[in-house]
């Protein structure tokens, strides 16, 4: 699933959209919710290179995107990563 990516100064926005959800769920794979923290103090969006340092990269429980609610599936994707 593609999503916009935005970065603000100290963590990664997505925006999830009812677009971005519509061949995941006609294709009924599994989506795995991540979520970064940290990325900023290491690859901070005015910079050309990273620099050391640490991120935390949480996984979440794999979700099925069923059904043509295509908002609500984005919701739930949405909602399951700021669980993380």
């Amino acid at each position: 699933m593609q999503m916009a990516i935005s970065r603000i100064t100290n963590s990664v926005s997505l925006i999830f959209s009812a677009a971005s959800v519509v061949s995941v769920s006609r294709l009924n794979v599994p989506v795995v919710p991540v979520r970064l923290e940290g990325l900023d103090r290491v690859l901070h969006h005015s910079w050309k290179m990273a620099r050391p340092g640490r991120v935390r990269v949480a996984f979440g429980a794999p979700i099925r995107l069923i059904g043509e609610d295509y908002e609500g599936l984005a919701r739930q994707v949405e909602e399951a990563v700021k669980a993380l």
